[in-house]
């Protein structure tokens, strides 16, 4: 019975190391998509293409915004600096045709909640003021002698953005059944969120606040946004769709998404 009982041990063994090496296999060869590159068109003729790259890490590395209006080209190149924990503490962004620079930096708590927000253009540094709590939602107001300010930040739980104040101008997310957002896999932190809202204050929705969620209407107190005509990839992702506001003569925006496929 020796060589018998032998055998079915050693062949459950090497099942069980096949199976863990199944496993593993499986979870390293792990599929997600990121956003490359971002193109929008205005009703108005003017065009606008954000191009996105990562780290190592699947973080956002760099973002450049090329915007083509009827009669100049801007360029805008961001890079973004992350610690050794992989929190972000620095964006840097240079608007190429005027050379002006703006950095923006910011410090967390122990839970990696961001405790302060610094900003400079070119060489002058912006006096902000940063407040946080936590209750049902995640809280943030930041304020300053800035035309943008003060702007609020409300996130879910799980850091998904649902509304937005700039210098009292309401924005709020509502989203449609389907979970997964362009930027589902990037999982954006607070700070780039925060970032974002204080940089494009005067086009805060052009790119949906980099929501992790799919959004069905974005609302203002004058106009909600619709988010329609949608058309997904084979791999779940939103390829294109359009951007229109409910009220007469809006600006209409129709999109067209690359993506990257990467290995989590």
């Amino acid at each position: 019975m020796k060589p018998f009982v032998n055998t079915l041990l050693i062949t459950s063994v090497l099942l069980l190391l096949l199976s863990c090496s199944k496993d593993s296999e499986s979870k390293s060869n792990q599929k997600a998509y990121f956003p490359k590159t971002i193109s929008l068109a205005y009703g108005s003729g003017e065009t606008v293409l954000y191009q996105l790259s990562y780290n190592s890490k699947n973080q956002l590395a760099q973002m450049t915004i090329e915007r083509n209006s009827l009669d100049e080209t801007t360029q805008l190149i961001s890079n973004f600096d992350y610690n050794d924990t992989g929190m972000l503490v620095n964006i840097s962004s240079e608007d190429v045709l005027s050379g002006s620079q703006y950095n923006f930096t910011f410090d967390h708590g122990v839970n990696g909640t961001v405790t302060n927000v610094g900003f400079m253009i070119d060489d002058v540094e912006y006096d902000l003021s940063t407040t946080y709590n936590e209750s049902d939602e995640i809280h943030y107001l930041i304020e300053g002698d800035l035309a943008n300010l003060p702007t609020e930040w409300r996130f879910d739980p799980d850091g998904q953005l649902i509304k937005i104040a700039i210098a009292e101008n309401n924005y709020t997310l509502q989203f449609s059944e389907v979970d997964e957002g362009v930027f589902h896999y990037l999982k954006p932190q607070n700070a780039l969120v925060i970032w974002h809202g204080l940089m494009f204050y005067l086009s805060p929705f052009e790119l949906f606040f980099f929501s992790r969620h799919d959004i069905a209407l974005i609302q203002t107190e004058d106009a909600g946004y619709l988010f329609q005509n949608k058309v997904w990839d084979g791999n779940g992702n939103l390829v294109s769709f359009q951007v229109k506001p409910n009220v007469p003569l809006g600006p209409t925006i129709n999109y067209v998404v690359e993506y990257e496929t990467k290995n989590l």
